[in-house]
């Protein structure tokens, strides 16, 4: 079975498809081959972490950013101290980093910096964690760095997948009996096969964010036209905030949004 992702989805899906008598081999791939981090399995570490001063000196380019970002990580292991408390504190900061970020260098993170980041952001439970980390022990998961170049069915059922590999002149080919998807949900509206949506983006009442990653939605929650300007009579709160926010999926940040429109819809 091949899994066409090495994130949080794939650990769920790898391990379902291998939970009691089930066989067979598994392959995950991404274009780095990156596989999430676990959370802590105790509390916070020891050590203070200005959590202001960090974020004032990232400054409000990528590469600013990724360089102090991987700094803090150094220090903070070199006493002995845990990389998660780094990304613990950036967590409310998030939205402001990545707005400060012009639409040249957000193109940037998303190519090159995003696999690297949902994997220390994004962590699973270090019980799933060990699991997953057996099964690749064992050899029943291979996680590769590589993405798909071609799809072909076979005539016995199965399907031919063309793969190349990160770094590798040649492609490879891999017959499969399925093929998962764990990619997760899109967030392109310009991809979206939603009648609602489409109408809503005919009418010019929404408007797609350039980089595919949701709604173009203003400070206030107001949804932007095709005009550029706020459209008064419609809000949205939920994950397609991705493009103003960056993150946008998770029950507290979705909490305080749901908090901070409804306080400003029942303002006289």
């Amino acid at each position: 079975m091949l899994l066409v992702g090495a994130g949080l989805t794939a650990v769920d899906v790898a391990l379902a498809l291998t939970c009691g008598p089930r066989g067979g081999q598994l392959v995950s791939i991404s274009r780095r081959g990156l596989a999430p981090q676990s959370h802590r399995r105790s509390g916070a570490t020891p050590g203070a972490l200005d959590a202001g001063a960090l974020v004032d000196a990232m400054g409000d380019t990528l590469r600013r950013q990724w360089r102090v970002l991987r700094e803090h990580f150094a220090a903070r292991s070199a006493r002995g101290e845990d990389w998660r408390d780094v990304i613990g504190a950036l967590r409310p900061h998030t939205p402001a980093l990545w707005q400060r970020l012009s639409s040249a260098d957000r193109a940037r993170f998303l190519r090159h910096a995003r696999p690297h980041w949902e994997a220390l952001r994004h962590r699973c439970a270090p019980s799933a964690h060990d699991a997953y980390r057996q099964l690749v022990d064992d050899g029943r998961l291979e996680v590769r760095a590589a993405r798909i170049v071609a799809v072909e069915p076979r005539s016995d059922g199965r399907l031919d997948v063309t793969l190349k590999r990160r770094g590798m002149p040649d492609v490879e080919r891999l017959a499969v009996d399925h093929l998962v998807n764990c990619t997760g949900p899109s967030s392109d509206l310009r991809r979206c096969a939603s009648p609602l949506v489409r109408d809503l983006l005919d009418a010019g009442w929404i408007s797609a964010d350039p980089l595919g990653l949701g709604l173009q939605v203003s400070h206030g929650y107001a949804v932007i036209g095709r005009d550029g300007l706020p459209t008064p009579r419609l809000s949205y709160i939920g994950p397609l905030l991705k493009a103003r926010d960056w993150e946008a999926t998770a029950v507290p940040e979705l909490r305080q949004h749901a908090w901070t429109l409804a306080q400003r819809l029942l303002a006289p």
